[in-house]
């Protein structure tokens, strides 16, 4: 299969990336956007280093900062969060 996909990448002149590494980028991430705690998915995916995961891993979201400011307002004023 990833002969397959590195072939479509090269003529759609894309860089090729395994489908091991893209599963784990996704499940790192999806993890973390779930709310699941950095310890509990590192422990499920398998990852030893905290640099590692979340240097690599886990891809941050292009609105962070609104998202911040939106978490925070909700929990300043909002007594249900």
């Amino acid at each position: 299969m990833n002969e397959r996909l590195r072939a479509v990448s090269g003529r759609a002149d894309i860089t090729y990336k395994p489908s091991h590494t893209c599963g784990r980028h996704a499940f790192a991430t999806n993890a973390i956007d779930s709310g699941i705690d950095v310890k509990t998915a590192m422990l499920a995916g398998g990852w030893e280093s905290i640099e590692v995961f979340l240097g690599i891993y886990v891809n941050p979201r292009q609105n962070a900062g609104r998202l911040v400011a939106d978490r925070f307002n909700a929990y300043k004023y909002d007594a249900d969060l």
